[in-house]
């Protein structure tokens, strides 16, 4: 029995290591991505924000 589980542990090791992507995520290629507006967040023009003194 702990043959077993010892080999299946090791046979999840080899083939979860064993990935070609080099541990990087990849999305969709050619998909458009639409970020969406946070609940209670408003739109604040680039620019025509100054945080402290002016």
């Amino acid at each position: 029995m702990k043959k077993i589980v010892f080999l299946a542990l090791a046979l999840a090791l080899v083939v979860g290591c064993g990935s070609k992507d080099k541990g990087e995520l990849t999305g969709v290629k050619g998909k458009r991505w639409h970020p969406e507006k946070p609940y209670g967040m408003s739109l604040i023009p680039g620019g025509a924000f100054i945080m402290g003194k002016s």
